[in-house]
């Protein structure tokens, strides 16, 4: 209804003279429509657009200001410009990816010098694996700021991605001049990296059946990965990024002898941190991962928290959560500034019946992510949340504070017997408590508790908090209503109040 009654007030301003149809001050209204759509729980917003379509057949209105992409596009074609690009694709990213990507590309279109659309197309590309496509975003990327983050790490991963596509579709030339990219580039000579372009090199001789050479290769990725685990592990994650597993698998855990058994949480960290930015998922028998939690607590102390982190991720991917736990536990022990992160491992590594728990370690990780500025464990966090039916929940500096401090006291894995921190008294005073919501977090309903929703209900008209369920219930299906009839807001006040329509509203109480 607020943006019915923006619109009205565009088309009169319009007709005033006060500004053209089609000018930057229209698109700012059409910005300013939109975010307050997205204030409204999508839910209501869908049963609004359907409840405001004609019912008549044949029909036509122009309701495009309830529906967020039409404003937006309308704000981009008559004033684009970066930072309403930017608005509608973060809106169209959370609908779905194709949205985003449609969105990007009529950004790049129009602001072609604009990275951040550039950036995301190359994304985009990379995950559905048109690797030739991310590389031309890629290209014109580096031309607008070669020194971008995102855009030194990018060549790398693309290059060696691009090279494992080759081997999966036995286009062994195309993989050799990959690989010859890869090798020119400066980082191809930091940290473990060479390991990792041996790997990709013994696979493609493997395909070859260059038998020489492939040996060769595993000797240099044992020689610099000082382990053979982690050679294995290497090699078995690259084979199967480029869908050739059955070339090289890591035989039973029972072959390994104490040394190398003693060694497998480090092989699996070190491994996890080299092909993270490949953006490849680790390849690791089910034997070895609880052989890795069993070596755990003895080689704990000589892993640092990046190590901590990655063999967590490790553990949780491959179904371990018991060491994804225990590696979160010794990371928060750490301090430090990771302790978001790791309080976000924690709430992942948690059993699914501690919602509660899981919830209050997410909300904390955003918390401690807003202290750091970390953008990207943010990011994280408020989606995890959402994915466990908290959307929008979230807590303070001091709870956060008190979330670390008992998680820091609980490092052994929750049972039956021992749950762990309870976070009932942090949680209740600020969550929603309406049925559905309640139904999202998975948590039991009395079988006569209504099924109203007062959180749905728009900010603008505001439930009074002793107003009664049914009562409330009535006042949102006027509302419904007031759409339909196409009423502006002083028009359906006056109806509800029984006050004349666009009379003066009275004057608030003085304090």
């Amino acid at each position: 209804m607020a943006c019915g009654v923006w619109d009205d007030f565009r088309k009169h301003a319009v007709r005033e003279g006060w500004f053209a149809p089609n000018g930057a001050e229209a698109a700012t209204l059409y910005l300013h429509m939109a975010s307050v759509l997205r204030k409204i729980p999508g839910k209501l917003l869908r049963e609004i657009q359907r409840s405001a379509r004609p019912q008549k057949k044949g029909a036509y209105e122009d309701l495009h200001f309830l529906f967020p992409e039409r404003l937006y596009e309308r704000a981009c074609a008559l004033d684009p410009h970066s930072e309403a690009f930017s608005q509608w694709m973060e809106w169209a990213t959370w609908q779905s990816a194709w949205q985003g990507r449609h969105v990007a590309e009529a950004w790049h279109k129009i602001c072609p010098r604009d990275m951040e659309p550039i950036l995301y197309l190359m994304e985009a590309t990379e995950k559905s694996g048109s690797f030739h496509t991310a590389l031309i975003y890629l290209g014109k990327a580096e031309q607008i700021d070669s020194i971008h983050p995102g855009v030194r790490k990018a060549r790398w991963r693309l290059l060696g991605r691009s090279a494992m596509g080759h081997i999966q579709k036995k286009k062994l030339n195309l993989a050799d001049e990959k690989l010859a990219a890869m090798a020119a580039l400066p980082q191809a000579q930091q940290g473990d990296r060479r390991a990792l372009l041996a790997a990709v090199r013994y696979l493609a001789s493997a395909v070859r059946g260059d038998v020489a050479e492939a040996a060769e290769c595993r000797t240099e990725i044992e020689r610099l990965l000082e382990s053979r685990c982690a050679a294995a592990i290497l090699i078995a994650t690259v084979a199967a990024a480029s869908k050739r597993s059955a070339l090289d698998k890591p035989g039973p855990v029972e072959k390994l002898g104490a040394a190398d058994r003693a060694a497998l949480p480090a092989a699996i960290a070190r491994t996890g941190g080299l092909v993270e930015e490949m953006q490849l998922k680790l390849q690791i028998p089910w034997g070895w991962m609880v052989e890795a939690a069993k070596q755990f607590p003895r080689s704990r102390e000589s892993l640092d928290t990046g190590q901590l982190g990655t063999l967590s991720e490790a553990a949780l991917f491959a179904g371990h959560p018991e060491l994804a736990y225990s590696a979160s536990a010794a990371g928060l022990e750490r301090g430090g500034p990771t302790e978001g992160r790791f309080l976000l491992l924690r709430a992942r590594s948690l059993p699914e019946w501690q919602g509660e728990r899981r919830a209050a370690c997410a909300a904390a990780a955003a918390e401690f992510a807003r202290r750091e500025r970390d953008v990207e464990l943010l990011r994280e966090a408020v989606g995890w949340l959402g994915g466990l039916g908290f959307e929008g929940f979230s807590i303070t500096a001091d709870e956060g504070d008190e979330v670390l401090q008992k998680e820091k006291a609980a490092p052994a894995f929750p049972t039956g017997t021992r749950e762990g921190p309870d976070y009932r008294d942090v949680l209740t005073n600020k969550l929603c408590q309406c049925p559905d919501c309640r139904r999202a977090r998975g948590e039991a309903l009395e079988p006569d508790e209504p099924c109203f929703d007062d959180e749905d209900f728009p900010e603008a008209l505001e439930i009074p908090p002793d107003m009664p369920p049914e009562i409330a219930a009535m006042l949102i299906e006027e509302t419904r209503q007031a759409v339909r009839n196409g009423e502006s807001l002083d028009e359906f006040l006056a109806r509800v109040t029984g006050g004349p329509p666009g009379g003066k509203r009275k004057e608030g109480r003085r304090k």
